[in-house]
């Protein structure tokens, strides 16, 4: 490993996405990984109805 890659920390292999949460009134909450221009769901991919994202904390 160079130096400089020491510092910026390891080249990623694949794509590295930010992973929302949602909630589903049926399902659940559950995570999805989304670019950040990608609009938010608006339906549960497992039963169909309407979901909310939620605001984490970020850590």
């Amino acid at each position: 490993m160079c130096d400089n890659q020491a510092v910026r920390g390891p080249v990623p292999t694949e794509e590295m996405l930010p992973t929302y949460e949602y909630k589903c009134p049926e399902c659940g909450e559950f995570e999805k990984e989304q670019r950040m221009s990608a609009p938010p769901l608006k339906k549960c991919p497992h039963c169909g109805k309407a979901v909310t994202r939620l605001v984490g904390g970020g850590g």
